[in-house]
């Protein structure tokens, strides 16, 4: 959202933690399934989202439907919002929104560019 609309689709921080970016209540709420499938929630909270946000997100879970090996390497390259956060401010650093937004608009950027290169989802 934040590279393609300059829109922040969650507005809780995203902190940078050894193994990648985490919203802590998001983590708080599903680490009880551990490395178990987490189920799918009751109610559909697509409700409260815009037909654009709807969008987005579905293209994401289409692109970056990978193996945790890959999702760990693509956050850890780097270039990455969480490595630079990481290596200048440390574990558990709020990873700003304007890296984020700048790291998306290169992605995106290179996929208009490189269109052969669409299948690789990062960096």
């Amino acid at each position: 959202m934040l590279g393609l609309h300059d829109e922040a689709l969650v507005h809780d921080s995203i902190r940078a933690w050894e193994y990648g970016p985490v919203i802590l209540d998001v983590y708080h709420r599903y680490k009880q399934h551990g490395r178990r499938p987490i189920p799918s929630p009751e109610h559909d909270s697509a409700d409260f989202l815009t037909g654009t946000q709807q969008t987005v997100i579905q293209d994401v879970v289409e692109e970056y439907d990978l193996p945790f090996e890959d999702l760990f390497r693509i956050t850890h390259h780097e270039d990455s919002p969480w490595t630079r956060t990481w290596t200048t401010k440390g574990r558990s650093s709020i990873i700003p929104n304007h890296l984020i937004r700048e790291h998306y608009l290169g992605v995106i950027e290179r996929a208009r560019t490189c269109p052969e290169e669409e299948n690789s989802p990062d960096p």
